[in-house]
C-alpha cells in the first residue's frame, strides 16, 4: 500500500517477541516526589539506578547476543546436508541475510523478523535466531535475579513508522505476555507453532528444503508444553543444553546457570510465602518447578 507521500508500506507476516522486564513497578513506587534535600536526592538516584540498571543489563544482554554472528548450528547444518559448494554458498548468503529488528520502550522490548517470502533471506532462520537468542539471554540473566516475561507469535504487521512495528502480531504477542505468561516464562503462540510444524513437514530433496526441515526441527525442540498446557520456550531444556556452542560460553556459564537460577527461584518463593503474597508465591513456585524439572539435562 502507499501513503500520501507515495512511500510504499509493506504489510506481511512477522514473527514477533514481546518481552517485559518484571519487578520494576516495586522500585519505581519508591519514587513518589521530587527530592527536597540531599538525602532524598541520593535515595532517588539509588532507586533510579536500581531500575535503570536492570533495564540496561537486559538490553545490553540482548544486543550482545543478537549482534553476535549467526549461531554456528545454522552453518554446521549445511555441512550435514550437502557438500555442494556453490549451492551451499548461495544458501549461506540467504541465511546471513536474515534480520532481527528491535523496538524498545521503557521496560519492554520487541524483537521481530519478517516471514515474507524473499530471495534475500529464509524466514525460518529468523524464527530460529529469535528463539535461540532469547534463550541465551534468559539463561544468562535469570541466575542473577533479573526476570522477564514474554510472548512470541506470528501474525500480520507492518513497519508503518521507521523503526516501529505495528499490527495484530504485536497485539497477539502482548496478550500472550500479559494474560497467558503469568509467571517468568516466554509463551509461544499457536500461529508460530503451526508455521514451524509446516516447515518441519516441508517436502523436497533440494538443499534449501533440507535446511528448512532441519532448522525448523531445531525450533520445534526449543518449545515444550508446561504443566498448565501452555506452550513455552524451553530455555533450560535438553535441546538448549546440547545446542550451546563454544561461541556462547563467554555469555553463558552453562555449568552453574541452572543451579543459580533454581536458587533464585526458591529464594523468591520462600520470600513471597513469608510475606503472605499468594499470587507471587504461586508464580515463583511454578518457576521453581520448571527449573527443577530440567536439572537432569544439565547435571
Amino acid at each position: 500500500m502507499e501513503g500520501n507521500n507515495e512511500t510504499k508500506l509493506v504489510i506481511s507476516f512477522y514473527a514477533l517477541a514481546y518481552i517485559d522486564i518484571l519487578n520494576q513497578k516495586e522500585v519505581l513506587a519508591r519514587i513518589d516526589k521530587i527530592p527536597e534535600n540531599e538525602e532524598e536526592k541520593q535515595e532517588l538516584i539509588k532507586n533510579l539506578k536500581e531500575s535503570l540498571g536492570v533495564i540496561d543489563a537486559f538490553r545490553s544482554g540482548f544486543d550482545k547476543v543478537f549482534n553476535h554472528e549467526m549461531s554456528r548450528a545454522s552453518f554446521n547444518s549445511l555441512n550435514k546436508i550437502s557438500n555442494l559448494t556453490e549451492e551451499k554458498d548461495n544458501l549461506l548468503s540467504r541465511i546471513r541475510g536474515t534480520e532481527i529488528k528491535q523496538q524498545l520502550f521503557s521496560d519492554s522490548m520487541i524483537y521481530y523478523t519478517s516471514m515474507a517470502s524473499s530471495p534475500q533471506f529464509i524466514p525460518i532462520t529468523g524464527i530460529h535466531r529469535l528463539l535461540y537468542n532469547i534463550i541465551i539471554v534468559l539463561i544468562a540473566t535469570l541466575p542473577t535475579g533479573m526476570v522477564c516475561r514474554g510472548g512470541i507469535e506470528a501474525g500480520v504487521a507492518g513497519e508503518f513508522f521507521k523503526g516501529e512495528i505495528y499490527g495484530p502480531a504485536l497485539s497477539q504477542a502482548y496478550i500472550l505476555e500479559s494474560e497467558k505468561a503469568k509467571y517468568p516464562r516466554i509463551v509461544i503462540g499457536e500461529e508460530i507453532c503451526k508455521y514451524i510444524l509446516s516447515e518441519c513437514q516441508r517436502k523436497g530433496n533440494d538443499l534449501e528444503s533440507k535446511y528448512r526441515n532441519w532448522i525448523a526441527e531445531c525450533c520445534r525442540k526449543m518449545i515444550c508444553t508446561d504443566v498448565d498446557g501452555v506452550k513455552i520456550l524451553d530455555y533450560f531444556g535438553q535441546t538448549t543444553r546440547e545446542m550451546i556452542s563454544d561461541t556462547q560460553k563467554s555469555i553463558v556459564d552453562d555449568k552453574e546457570s541452572i543451579e543459580k537460577a533454581l536458587e533464585f527461584a526458591e529464594k523468591e518463593w520462600e520470600r513471597f510465602k513469608s510475606e503472605g503474597n499468594e499470587k507471587l508465591a504461586q508464580r515463583y513456585f511454578m518457576l521453581r518447578h520448571y527449573i527443577r524439572s530440567r536439572k537432569k539435562f544439565w547435571s
